[in-house]
């Protein structure tokens, strides 16, 4: 549909083995983006250059899998494998009444670096020059057209191509995960949720005209191995406009290399008068807490797995 529509996105082909990630990777100059097809939180999403090892590549995604988070009934994983974009990555968040998008919100985002592209954090509302804006309300327009959307939140990711030309790289009829929508809700007032179930009750909701503030969330790195200690959190939940701080493990517990979202050990959630001053006050949030690690166990892990250098 969106092809049809003529919506900018990278070339992609279905992928059914390690053949057709190294055909698809010669012909678009060496690297190539492999994914599952029905996965989430970046589970198996890969991301390859000249000298990685297709066949080690595909049987890490294709055994990438989640199975006490999706139905018994889910159907089999299928994969693609996508021409590699750079440039800074954002999330659209509309809520459509009667296929007109009656709400709008532009999410900045933040990777991780590397071979395993996670999500490491967002900021509501992105902090844009208008042109990019206007392209990205453009887009998701056209989107919301192309694939016929007519009540509810439709959740569009782009990647900003030289910083301005919007390319879709994943949409879904669904809200935002990753606490998303909780930042919009910190950032314009009431709740997304709410704002939904009132339209598909076909009443009117009360829609925020402009974000009062700006809200930030911030994910945990630590290095991977045994926990010893956990220092911090109190001293970054005590700082000006943070409203959140979560940390997923403890000591004598492991922290996993960061290859999906389920890995990530925690997170900070923060507000400020702009964009930048929450997320700002996120990271200082986030540096203020350590998890240090049993050093044997770090290298222990590193030498077993051979992805310390990744």
């Amino acid at each position: 549909a969106a092809a049809a529509a003529d919506i900018p996105q990278p070339a992609w082909r279905p992928a059914y083995g390690a053949g057709d990630v190294a055909a698809f990777r010669a012909a678009h100059g060496g690297v190539c983006v492999l994914k599952p097809a029905n996965r989430q939180a970046s589970l198996g999403v890969q991301l390859l250059g000249p000298d990685d090892d297709i066949g080690a590549a595909w049987a890490r995604t294709a055994t990438a899998d989640e199975p006490t988070l999706r139905a018994a009934h889910a159907i089999p994983g299928r994969y693609l494998v996508e021409q590699r974009l750079t440039g800074p990555e954002v999330s659209v968040e509309t809520l459509v009444r009667e296929g007109v998008p009656v709400f709008f919100n532009i999410t900045a985002k933040s990777v991780q670096p590397g071979r395993h592209p996670v999500e490491l954090g967002h900021v509501v509302p992105a902090d844009l020059p208008p042109q990019t804006g206007d392209a990205l309300h453009a887009a998701m327009h056209s989107l919301i057209k192309a694939t016929g959307f007519e009540y509810g939140i439709l959740h569009g990711e782009w990647i900003l191509v030289d910083g301005v030309s919007p390319h879709l790289v994943e949409c879904a009829g669904r809200g935002p995960g990753d606490s998303i929508d909780t930042l919009i809700d910190l950032a314009h007032g009431g709740s997304l949720l709410e704002r939904m179930l009132t339209l598909l009750q076909g009443e009117t909701p009360a829609l925020p005209q402009a974000p009062v503030r700006a809200a930030a969330i911030r994910f945990l790195t630590a290095p991977h191995g045994r926990v010893r200690e956990v220092t911090g959190t109190e001293r970054a939940a005590e700082l000006p406009g943070v409203l959140e701080v979560r940390v997923a493990v403890a000591k004598d517990g492991n922290v996993a290399a960061v290859t999906n979202s389920w890995e990530r050990p925690g997170h900070v959630v923060a507000t400020g008068a702009t964009a930048q001053e929450a997320a700002e006050t996120a990271e200082r949030a986030v540096a203020a807490i350590a998890v240090t690690v049993a050093d044997d166990v770090q290298g222990a892990m590193d030498a077993g797995t051979g992805d310390g250098a990744e």
